[in-house]
């Protein structure tokens, strides 16, 4: 992580840099005792730190009951230095916790009050040694740091990480950590705003409901929630652009046969809009429109396109940043601890600092850990890590071809018609507490 660090700043030729940061849990829900933050530099896309983090020790655990007793006063002492709960709160708290403490030793050792006395008392007790556990409930891991600043943080929304992050101030009133929104997450807004809408919209001004056949259906919403994401990652560089584009997608779809509506989409020849493709062509009265929704559900659905247009949250999404390489680094964690299997801090944390190594280095870093270990690495091993990662790679641009993304898209869009279907054709089968 120290070297992805220092690679991060060579190529930002700064040390202010931009991270991306997210937070997984060991189990699904918000009960889980056990949960992982990681930050991943955007230029990189290394992980620069992590932090594992647990509301929960067996051994505090089973000494619970004798609190208070001289026995328990004297184990104490000694578990100190190995009690894995470094976390007292919620589930939903580790990340917000987490990201504070590790952008507050991002550039220096930091001690408050409360910590610098619990650290002399130890070192009363240590004279011999002195010791800054990262498994303790202490929220600094030994005396490393990466001597930057995360002066810019892209982050879903999901919790009040942000907001903590800023009313902790890690670098002092005159540095602002400012905020990027993830496109992905900004995209899946405006599906949720209309998927609600259509659950709780009444008749609309033309006597209809707002869906149905030819009207706001979840493949029609799965389609604009797809512009959308598409208008703000097309026009990244420039907030106006990224505005027009955004209103052109509500506009194309409204528009008919005899109302067309296209002056906000590109224009020329290689325009993504046939209306613009046909007008260059002189051949635009052989159009018919298709994929348009009637007059009354547009203006039922406006005010969902009016609120995600605004220059305040479109701002924030210029450079079209994503926290796709949190994803992944999370998904590797879990594969390696699965969630079906219970487990504690410790290997979690294994788990945790593996996966780094793998997905900063690949599986070539396993091989420094053997030589660390005082293993011996033949010529078998270097074979089978470099074919690893070759293997990982071809299926990473495989699945980043666009052909191949158009046919994931079509099989879910065809997945999701059959399924609506079979709904439609058996009614009600399964609801909570419905029978």
């Amino acid at each position: 992580m120290q070297s992805a660090a220092l690679e991060e700043v060579t190529l930002t030729n700064s040390s202010d840099i931009i991270i991306s940061g997210d937070g997984t849990w060991k189990t699904r829900g918000y009960s889980s005792r056990v949960g992982v933050c990681a930050v991943i530099g955007d230029k990189t896309g290394k992980c620069i730190d992590a932090e594992v983090m647990s509301s929960f020790c067996k051994g505090c655990d089973s000494w619970k009951r004798r609190k208070g007793s001289h026995a328990y006063k004297k184990w104490k002492i000694l578990h100190v230095k190995e009690c894995l709960k470094n976390h007292n709160g919620s589930a939903g708290m580790m990340e917000t916790v987490g990201m504070v403490r590790i952008f507050q030793r991002s550039l220096t050792l930091q001690l408050n009050r409360t910590d610098l006395s619990t650290l002399l008392e130890r070192l009363r007790k240590w004279t011999a040694r002195i010791f800054l556990p990262s498994r303790g409930r202490y929220p600094v891991r030994g005396l490393s740091h990466r001597s930057l600043r995360y002066t810019s943080y892209i982050g879903d929304g999901d919790s009040k990480t942000f907001s903590s992050i800023t009313a902790s101030n890690p670098y002092g009133e005159d540095i602002t950590v400012s905020k990027i929104k993830c496109v992905g997450h900004v995209q899946k807004r405006i599906g949720t705003r209309l998927r609600k809408l259509k659950q709780r919209s009444s008749k609309l001004s033309d006597g209809k409901s707002i869906g149905g056949k030819g009207r706001l259906t979840d493949r029609m919403i799965d389609l604009i929630t797809t512009y959308y994401g598409n208008a703000i990652r097309q026009n990244k560089t420039c907030l106006s652009d990224m505005r027009k584009a955004v209103w052109a997608v509500y506009f194309h779809i409204r528009s008919s046969d005899e109302e067309p509506l296209h002056s906000f989409c590109p224009l020329g020849p290689n325009s993504w809009c046939k209306y613009q493709n046909q007008l260059v062509k002189g051949s635009v009265e052989t159009l018919r429109h298709s994929n348009k929704l009637p007059v009354a559900v547009m203006d039922a659905i406006k005010p969902v396109f009016n609120d995600l247009s605004q220059p305040k949250l479109l701002q924030k999404c210029l450079g079209g940043k994503t926290q796709n390489d949190n994803e992944s680094i999370n998904s590797l964690i879990w594969e390696l601890c699965p969630k079906t299997l219970g487990c504690g801090r410790k290997i979690v944390d294994i788990s945790t600092n593996e996966t780094i190594v793998i997905f900063n280095d690949g599986n070539q870093g396993r091989l420094k850990i053997m030589q660390s270990l005082g293993l011996t690495v033949g010529q078998f091993a270097h074979k089978f890590v470099t074919h690893v990662d070759i293997k990982r790679i071809q299926t990473a641009e495989v699945h980043f071809n666009l052909r191949t993304k158009e046919v994931r898209q079509a099989k879910r869009m065809q997945f999701k018609t059959t399924c609506k279907k079979l709904t439609e054709k058996e009614g009600t089968s399964y609801a909570c507490g419905e029978f």
